[in-house]
């Protein structure tokens, strides 16, 4: 009896799908054992780049010793339920910001915006100031000025608050996001939108809409893949500037002005909504090392090179910049330097996101700046 070639072809068609799906399936076990991947969070969106994973829950592993809980509400942010109305009574503070407002590398409670909120509300529990972090991680101010155009005002904030970092400005022209982020030039003395957000298709989308919402191996090849273009990214280019340890090849005046518009532009919008407006520059990591004592400095040396006062030039100018254009703004710098004077270190592993410590101090510094200058209500 002859035996049908089409049959053979589908067996050793059927047996390399089996073995693929073996060793995919080995290779998973043994990632999410020896090297367990931090939840994959976010998603595209066609405005903003990419925005949360609504409902989407895991822990969250990186610049952490113990594994993060982190849970994102129904409504996409890293906090909990909010509804878009406001209760009678209540005062809103909507927080706009990055990693650093978004500060997965903490539990929610251990939060600044958290923080924030326990510090100015009575002690009976009962909320009287509301704070929602809006932070998500990667944005710059291009981003934050649109959620706030296009879900933020949908909170009725009665004041915006945006969390500056000194990397913010890079992210007008960011390399690792150039592609998913929404870019901006200036002409005519105004702000244009000459990029898009570009969707992911095909394969690409499958991989970033299924297989990483699933697979640590998946999310394993993807950060070794990035590390690997931003190392020949490196390799390729001399010339940079470094923002917060992050090496960027673009003109910095050009993106420092996009950044100080896009913050005027909030500063309008929220004028518009009813809202108050300020801006806390969180300072760097980088403008701290000159104040460690000896022995944190020497530790320093070889894992923190501080190559570059670009932190300070960018922080003094937006300073300059807000103070110019009557915007209220928050410079806790004095405190963190105070602190690192002392040898405390408030960023994980000196390096970059804040600490329990340093979330803590961000939110005393904030309050403090909001009390003083009468910009929420007295409702102790």
């Amino acid at each position: 009896m002859t035996k049908n070639p089409h049959f053979n072809i589908f067996s050793k068609l059927a047996l390399i799908v089996i073995s693929f799906a073996l060793v995919f399936f080995i290779l998973e076990i043994g990632v999410r054992i020896f090297s367990p991947q931090s939840v994959h969070l976010f998603k595209f969106n066609p405005i903003l780049g990419w925005e949360h994973i609504p409902n989407r829950a895991g822990y969250w592993r990186n610049e952490t010793r113990v594994p993060v809980w982190v849970k994102i509400n129904s409504k996409k942010l890293r906090d909990r339920e909010f509804s878009y109305e406001k209760k009678d009574g209540v005062f809103r503070i909507l927080v706009l910001g990055d990693s650093f407002t978004e500060a997965v590398q903490v539990r929610l409670k251990d939060t600044a915006c958290k923080v924030l909120e326990t510090l100015i509300n009575p002690q009976d529990k009962k909320k009287i100031i509301e704070v929602i972090n809006a932070g998500v991680a990667g944005y710059g101010t291009s981003q934050e000025f649109l959620y706030l155009k296009h879900e933020g005002f949908k909170y009725n904030p009665d004041l915006v608050l945006v969390n500056f970092f000194a990397n913010d400005v890079a992210d007008a022209r960011s390399q690792p996001f150039a592609g998913k982020r929404p870019l901006f030039s200036i002409k005519n003395g105004g702000l244009a939108l000459y990029h898009k957000p570009v969707p992911p298709s095909g394969i690409k989308k499958i991989f970033k809409e299924k297989i990483l919402l699933h697979s640590n191996l998946a999310l394993w090849l993807k950060k070794r893949i990035q590390a690997t273009h931003l190392k020949q990214t490196d390799k390729n280019n001399n010339d940079y500037i470094v923002i917060t340890g992050l090496k960027h090849f673009y003109d910095l005046q050009e993106i420092m002005d996009i950044t100080k518009m896009f913050l005027l532009e909030m500063s309008n919008f929220a004028q518009k909504i009813g809202a108050k407006f300020v801006v806390c520059i969180l300072p760097s990591p980088y403008q701290m090392i000159d104040h460690y004592p000896e022995n944190i400095k020497t530790q320093l040396k070889t894992s923190l090179s501080k190559d570059s006062k670009t932190d300070d030039i960018i922080l003094e100018e937006i300073s300059s910049y807000l103070k110019k254009n009557n915007i209220s703004y928050i410079n806790p710098l004095r405190e963190f330097t105070s602190q690192a004077v002392e040898g405390n270190v408030l960023y994980v592993d000196f390096l970059y996101h804040l600490t329990i410590a340093g979330n803590r101090l961000a939110a005393e510094s904030i309050a403090t700046h909001l009390i003083e200058n009468n910009l929420i209500p007295d409702v102790r």
